[in-house]
């Protein structure tokens, strides 16, 4: 899935830079409930490396059945997206207004594409979810367990062509919008990191 995502974003004219970090792999007191951690200092580092990062996606999957993860539209199954936005981060507001941008935009090419937003604090998840490092920050949830690849190729499809709306609209916070260039990083497994200066957006996908 993240060789085809960066497949989409760049065939829509977004430069992109992809990471494919293992981390089970390459720290050796790997603990699966530190994940969070293991990808923030991902983030951090490239942050640092790259003062205009302004727009973070985490993607990962539901665990639900396909039967609550599923869209026929146009006589085609679609995986759903659901976005998961964590309530104890001081920039929730904010990155709940980015999300419900994203869904609309979705939903107006496929309806029922997205299930919506689902909103989190530490007594139902981890709450924060890194989304405390940028304003414009979603966790995206792409199709379940059950969704076959076909499935859950066909869910983002339509998704640079949203940001490149909402980007050409304004609709984005333009007070964060230091160029116009749209870049993206996807740290997932096994391949090094090819960089492309001055990103714009961050795609996370653990």
């Amino acid at each position: 899935m993240g060789d085809y995502l960066i497949e989409k974003i760049v065939s829509n004219d977004i430069p992109a830079f992809h990471s494919k970090k293992d981390y089970p792999t390459v720290i050796e007191t790997f603990n699966y409930a530190n994940s969070y951690a293991y990808s923030k200092s991902t983030i951090q580092q490239e942050l640092r490396m790259h003062e205009n990062i302004q727009y973070l996606i985490d993607i990962h999957r539901d665990s639900q059945g396909r039967e609550n993860t599923t869209v026929q539209y146009k006589n085609k199954n679609y995986a759903q997206v659901y976005f998961v936005v964590g309530m104890n981060n001081p920039k929730w507001q904010m990155n709940m207004k980015f999300a419900e941008r994203l869904h609309n935009g979705l939903n107006d090419r496929v309806p029922g594409l997205s299930k919506g937003i689902y909103k989190k604090d530490s007594h139902i998840g981890n709450g924060d979810y890194n989304q405390g490092l940028s304003p414009n920050s979603a966790l995206i949830e792409i199709g379940g367990v059950e969704n076959n690849l076909d499935e859950s190729k066909k869910a983002p499809n339509p998704m640079p062509k949203v940001a490149n709306e909402m980007k050409g609209k304004g609709i984005m916070d333009k007070q964060l919008m230091r160029n116009e260039t749209v870049n993206v990083i996807i740290p997932s497994f096994n391949a090094d990191l090819t960089i492309i200066p001055d990103p714009l957006i961050i795609l996370i996908l653990i």
